[in-house]
């Protein structure tokens, strides 16, 4: 822990960007080290796009490696000031100060409790997130309202000692919007998923979430561990093509499914409620849409979607992500489209693997996403190196 310590406080002197990895967690916090004390640190983080996300508060025990130098680390320095330079949307930053005569988690928690941030706490003894607001600070620990975005039904109040929280996520875009809805999100009614998954009922409901413009959400068969949200652009025979809303409520870009694709459509669940109400948030204080995307784009239902998309993709140099048949997923840009065949060059963290590019038949390829901001992010990095 003493090295751990050393590195941060190195990282932080120096004001260096680093990576902290986490013991026994997958997520990586990326960012400039704010504030340490002997048990914790402040890290200011940023989202893969280079934009700022608010803040984590880590106790040490929990941290595995402080990374300084890697091409992860090379390519975070060029979205961040990508994203400065294309005046990326961003809510706010960081604007708390912590001093070094109180425990870091003490102000953190204060702070959240006198503010009413939404937080996302780790409970260190059972493994489980929490979302939700403090309501109370007691001498030996916190009371915590949580809510479950997926299920009100889950809604509950949980008592935490200070002992178990070694991880509070504070500020970010996510959580600075479900503060902002809160007061809307308790006067909903938890809604069960309604779903449809025959053939018929999917097609009259995709009809008809076309003609009222609703939002739905699509469990694609090959990866039923994702889901799709947003509203219905185009139907045709060859597939549907669906305006995408992220975790945030902005605009998140489009994909094309073939129907064989759409395992389930729900109609009606407690998100959908909640990306309601993110939407409207959204457009009201003007944080709806990214100014490099475009979410107003048409598309022609009397032609093969997929044979369009690529085509259009080609002529333009523009990132996909595609997903075959067979499950196989890829990312890269299509060069030369027929009505049954694509070349398709392959990139690999932001690197094209695949110059030559390999010939794939169009109706082996079930998925594609595109113009979503990761695919403009890739783009850029790929121009800006001269591969693109």
């Amino acid at each position: 822990m003493d090295s751990i310590l050393t590195d941060l406080k190195y990282a932080q002197s120096k004001q260096f960007l680093v990576n902290i990895f986490q013991k026994n967690q997958e997520v990586v916090y990326t960012g400039y080290v704010s504030a340490i004390d002997q048990t914790g640190l402040v890290i200011e983080t940023f989202s893969d796009t280079g934009l700022p996300d608010g803040a984590v508060y880590l106790d040490l025990e929990v941290i595995e490696e402080v990374e300084f130098d890697s091409d992860d680390l090379d390519n975070m320095l060029f979205r961040i000031a990508n994203a400065a330079e294309e005046s990326l949307i961003d809510i706010h930053g960081i604007t708390e100060q912590f001093t070094a005569d109180q425990p870091l988690l003490n102000q953190v928690l204060t702070q959240a409790l006198n503010h009413e941030w939404v937080l996302m706490i780790m409970d260190q003894q059972e493994g489980t997130f929490y979302e939700g607001q403090i309501s109370k600070l007691t001498a030996t620990g916190i009371e915590l309202e949580t809510f479950n975005k997926f299920n009100y039904s889950e809604n509950k109040a949980v008592t935490l000692p200070f002992s178990a929280v070694k991880l509070v996520e504070f500020q970010g875009r996510e959580l600075t919007l479900q503060a902002l809805i809160m007061p809307e999100m308790l006067k909903q009614a938890h809604q069960p998923s309604v779903k449809v998954l025959s053939t018929l009922e999917k097609e009259q409901q995709l009809a008809r979430a076309l003609a009222q413009q609703t939002y739905i959400a699509l469990i694609p068969d090959g990866n039923r561990q994702m889901f799709f949200v947003g509203k219905v652009n185009s139907i045709n025979e060859s597939g549907m093509v669906m305006n995408l809303v992220d975790m945030s409520g902005q605009f998140g870009g489009y994909v094309l499914l073939r129907h064989a694709e759409i395992r389930e459509v729900i109609t009606a669940s407690d998100y959908l409620q909640t990306v309601n109400l993110l939407v409207q948030t959204n457009e009201r204080i003007g944080t709806e849409l990214q100014p490099v995307l475009n979410d107003e784009r048409l598309f022609d239902a009397t032609t093969d979607l997929f044979v369009s998309v690529l085509g259009q993709a080609a002529a333009f140099k523009r990132v996909l992500q595609i997903r075959l048949q067979d499950g196989q997923s890829m990312v890269g840009y299509p060069s030369h489209v027929t009505q049954d065949h694509v070349i398709f060059h392959e990139i690999e963290d932001t690197q094209i693997v695949d110059s030559v590019g390999q010939s794939i038949r169009i109706d082996e390829i079930f998925q594609i996403g595109f113009d979503y901001l990761e695919a403009h992010l890739i783009e850029q990095q790929l121009k800006n190196s001269g591969e693109l």
